[in-house]
């Protein structure tokens, strides 16, 4: 497979057949991450994403590290005010 088939075919969702999506995260795919984090834990990423079908796991981790540096961000603030 050439390479640009190859990076072609891994925004293909195997599972649904639907690209994955790009861009900002919708409140339901924010929802499907929060309850797919709780059922699943915190860094059991494959887990999280099988769960999230219009994200990647690159997506869904990356979409973590920033949830958790606002999260971090406003705990710190409630804690100094």
């Amino acid at each position: 497979m050439a390479p640009a088939a190859a990076a072609c075919a891994a925004s293909i969702n195997p599972a649904t057949g639907q690209p994955y999506s790009t861009g900002p995260w919708g409140e339901v795919e924010h929802k499907q991450f929060m309850d797919a984090t709780q059922q699943h834990g915190w860094g059991n990423w494959k887990m999280v994403q099988q769960n999230i079908p219009s994200r990647n796991r690159n997506q869904v981790k990356s979409h973590a590290q920033k949830f958790a540096k606002v999260s971090l961000f406003w705990w710190y603030l409630k804690l100094i005010i």
